[in-house]
């Protein structure tokens, strides 16, 4: 299983690097052959580039996520460790608290600049300096560390020898010395004697629990020397473990990142589930591997522990004639005089000190595996519970005191809760624009390409080539020299020097002019104000230090377009493509392909959201900090934050779907509502060439009170009335246009001629709006009938929409002819 948990990361990397060779390969191949497009995906630079970046952050996510879960094993190891006291000292791990003094042959050494005795110090000295562009900064020119190479740690029942290795093992609580002197600046660490310090090592004594503790034996333990005690240690090792942990994550997320742009993943619901599941496999993964790391380690830790107490109870019980056969229940009381006579005080403490802390191991041990999910894996890796060591009365309740004394490595709430509302805060912010920046990609992918003759009134989407409008203009790109319908132009000054160089512009200048998209069906006219411009063209050039910058879009470049289709307000017989009253739609304007822009505004949002859920887990395993538990199950809970961000993330996504098709739809509806509504005006003209021509035609009257009823009076019309009003209209519409060519004087009359023209421009209108409309529709009803999305229309209310099925069409404008001189 050790094997599994190691190799396992490696074995990822290399089966993604393989992945990412054939692709390359395959890349190369079609280079070679020479099907390549400037819009199918990156280049082989690219390709390098983006491979490189996904193994890089592999490599970092095993690294960073190795460190940390080995800094927290380190820390499990010392929870593990119940703390004892000098005389109850035994072969194996160690934790002692005390006072630290000289030892009389090792001495002590002497800080460089207090010259103050110490066990140990850590010197610096740094001198001022100052580079060329007049910053200032502080270099260390000498630092040194020396320490005792013995010293002895005392407690109330006795003293040991402590033999630091290096100086690696100490840790200072805070500076003991901080002085400047001119261009100087001195530093000191020191532990000085009489100090209270914390030992975690590795003890070698014989029965009379006389010997020393030392750093470089074999054994699961972190070599500690620390001022202060081993609550701070533990919480110091915990905070920085669940840093890396968080740094290993967040790199294997954004691992997933480049992954996803390399393989060109631009759905968004393929795209979270894939980062959730690798999120919920990396802490899972953690929260196996400590599983593993706590039974095991409680189990071994444990079964060392039982042999070095039964030998140093043993072997003290037999120098002092005492039989005893390594059974613990068959120790009474190691202060009953009749049984233990043979022992003084000293070893009477010593004894029944040790056969305390070896229960206080049992029940930990036991603790560890009688948790979720420990109970159930412990099995798997032939873990038991450990058999308890029976106590006397008074045993047990010291053991019950010790263990109430036990004090959890919390990390400081006020802290934790600063960074974790940074990172709250973070992932609200990166939510919010990767959601918007995914929302807008979708508009992309969701809104249907339209031939220019097939544009309806509404949002639209149009693909073509740029060209110059009838009797239009185009521009010349300042730097460039090149023809263009839009450019941007910048100079900038470069001001200062060093570090304190800038630049500055001191010219910023847009414009633009319409233009036609130009496919094989047609034209439509664009009015290019207010888009957002992507385009592929970028110059720049230097001239000392003026810097001059142009982007823009070339007469002749292929043309994708994402704007509001509105009826053109003079002859209102055609369609153009502009911004649009509805701020909160995008108008898009770019010469790369609709592939290509799915692909940018995806890579946007994917990498908010990537660092959005990186950001909320963080506030989730400091959260777990806080209560000091440092579990397998907390990474196993925190799995839920990955997958609940992915649900919640795309259910938004689809909710904001239906709420845009249905906005479209209604948008299409009202102005199709506003149109029909302009008809109310025109009913009493109506009403004045019924009552002088066509009273006598049977239903007339009744079609022109439907249209009075549907036009005015603020009635909301719905498709179907509408239908049946337009179809009276058309109707009396027919009989009037019959009338004219019967009767010369009414043709020749301008008030019914302009009546005539009015209502066939409100026709085409209408006409234009209805395919728009009853595209939308369609659309919207298809995607509601869809799965999952049919679920959150059952919840939210997204009913069907009914298609407008009035036959309309639009039609040429009748002109009004003068009767002149036959008047």
């Amino acid at each position: 299983m050790d094997a599994l948990f190691r190799w396992l990361p490696m074995a990822l990397i290399l089966v993604v690097a393989g992945v990412l060779l054939m692709r390359l390969g395959r890349r190369l191949l079609a280079s070679d052959s020479g099907r390549g497009d400037v819009d199918s995906g990156p280049g082989v630079l690219g390709l390098v580039l983006l491979g490189g970046a996904t193994v890089g952050c592999l490599v970092v996510s095993v690294a960073l996520g190795s460190a940390g879960f080995d800094r927290l094993r380190r820390q499990r190891d010392l929870e593990r460790v119940p703390r004892t006291e000098v005389l109850a000292a035994m072969t194996g791990e160690i934790n002692l608290s005390g006072r630290a003094e000289p030892d009389e042959d090792s001495g002590v050494v002497h800080a460089p600049r207090s010259h103050v005795p110490s066990l140990y110090y850590h010197y610096t000295e740094e001198e001022k300096t100052t580079d060329s562009d007049g910053d200032t900064k502080w270099e260390v020119v000498d630092r040194r560390e020396a320490w005792a190479p013995t010293f002895r740690l005392i407690d109330d029942s006795g003293s040991i020898a402590v033999r630091p290795a290096d100086g690696d093992v100490f840790r200072t609580s805070g500076k003991d010395l901080g002085e400047t002197v001119g261009n100087r600046r001195y530093s000191e660490w020191r532990i000085e004697p009489g100090e209270s310090v914390f030992v975690f090592g590795f003890a070698r004594v014989d029965a009379e629990g006389l010997g020393e503790v030392v750093f470089d034996a074999p054994g699961r333990y972190s070599p500690i020397v620390a001022e202060g005690d081993e609550v701070g240690q533990r919480r110091g090792m915990a905070t920085v473990a669940i840093f890396l942990i968080w740094g290993g994550l967040a790199a294997l997320s954004f691992a997933v990142y480049f992954g996803g742009w390399l393989a060109r993943m631009h759905k968004s619901p393929t795209y979270l589930a894939v980062l959730a599941t690798a999120m919920v496999v990396g802490l899972g993964f953690c929260g196996l591997r400590m599983v593993h790391a706590d039974l095991v380690g409680a189990r071994d830790r444990l079964d060392r522990a039982r042999g070095s107490a039964r030998e140093a109870v043993g072997d003290l019980l037999r120098r002092r004639g005492i039989s005893w056969e390594g059974d613990w229940g068959a120790l009474g009381r190691f202060d009953d005089p009749a049984e233990f006579a043979p022992l003084d005080e000293r070893e009477r403490r010593r004894l029944r000190r040790l056969r305390i802390d070896l229960a206080r191991a049992v029940l930990r041990a036991n603790a560890i595996r009688d948790r979720f999910p420990e109970r159930q894996l412990a099995p798997l890796w032939g873990v038991s519970a450990a058999e308890p060591v029976p106590l006397p009365g008074p045993d047990a309740e010291e053991l019950s005191r010790l263990d109430r004394q036990f004090e959890a490595a919390r990390l400081g709430g006020g802290r934790a809760g600063g960074v974790g509302a940074g990172a709250l805060v973070l992932a609200v912010v990166g939510s919010w624009i990767g959601l918007r920046k995914v929302k807008e990609k979708r508009y992309i992918e969701n809104v249907p390409t339209s031939p220019t003759v097939g544009v309806a009134v509404g949002f639209a989407e149009v693909v073509g080539t740029i060209e110059p409008a009838f009797g239009g203009r185009s521009l010349t790109g300042p730097l460039s020299d090149r023809p263009c319908v839009q450019f941007h132009y910048t100079v900038q000054e470069r001001r200062g020097t060093g570090k304190n160089a800038k630049w500055v512009t001191i010219e910023d200048r847009a414009e633009q002019v319409g233009f036609d998209c130009r496919d094989d069906h047609g034209r439509l006219f664009v009015l290019p104000e207010g888009a957002e411009i992507l385009t592929r063209h970028h110059d720049s050039r230097q001239e000392g230090k003026l810097r001059y910058g142009e982007t823009r879009l070339e007469v002749g470049d292929p043309l994708y377009a994402l704007g509001s289709a509105t009826i053109e307000p003079e002859e209102m017989a055609s369609l153009r493509l502009e911004r649009g009253n509805d701020r909160s739609l995008p108008y898009i304007l770019s010469n790369y392909s609709e592939p290509a822009l799915m692909h940018r505004k995806a890579r946007v949002g994917q990498f908010w959201v990537t660092l959005a859920l990186d950001a909320l887990i963080l506030p989730t395993l400091l959260g777990f900090g806080v209560l000091g538990s440092f579990q397998a199950t907390d990474f196993l809970a925190a799995t839920g934050v990955a997958i609940g961000y992915f649900a919640l993330a795309v259910a938004i996504l689809m909710f904001n779907d239906l709420v845009f098709l249905r906005n479209r739809v209604r948008r299409a509806w009202h102005n199709i509502d506003v149109s029909l509504k302009k008809r109310a005006d025109l009913v009493p003209s109506l009403q004045e060439i019924v009552d002088s021509y066509l009273s006598h035609e049977r239903g007339v009257q009744e079609e022109l009170s439907l249209m009075r009823r549907g036009y005015g009076g603020g009635v909301v019309l719905d498709p179907t009335r509408a239908s049946e009003v337009l179809t009276a209209e058309r109707s009396l519409l027919g009989r009037i246009t019959g009338l004219r060519e019967a009767h010369p004087e009414l043709k020749g009359d301008t008030l019914t001629g302009d009546l005539m023209r009015r209502l066939t421009l409100l026709e085409n209108e209408v006409a234009l709006m209805r395919q728009g409309y009853n595209d939308a529709v369609e659309r919207y009803n298809t995607r509601i009938a869809h799965v999952p999305e049919v679920l959150l229309a059952a919840c939210f209310g997204f009913p069907e929409a009914s298609y407008f099925r009035a036959e309309v069409e639009v039609r040429q404008a009748p002109r009004v002819e003068l009767a002149g001189g036959g008047a």
